[in-house]
């Protein structure tokens, strides 16, 4: 029983933890579209940033399916 209590919560966490990333990216791209207007040296970082966040995102996706 102990076992699908943790399992469950784990699984929440990750759930919480996907709408956050969504969130992120959303946030991100938002400062991406800010930064290609006004800020040259971010502009190149950012593309990145949201990458990673894509990444992290499909990961925890992964993980999710995977428990």
């Amino acid at each position: 029983m102990r076992t699908k209590g943790t399992r469950g919560k784990i699984l929440y966490q990750l759930a919480e933890a996907v709408k956050d990333m969504d969130k992120v990216l959303i946030h991100l791209q938002q400062a991406d579209e800010k930064a290609r207007e006004s800020h040259p040296r971010l502009s190149e970082a950012m593309p990145h940033l949201v990458v990673f966040a894509s990444t992290t995102r499909d990961c925890i996706i992964k993980l999710r399916e995977e428990i």
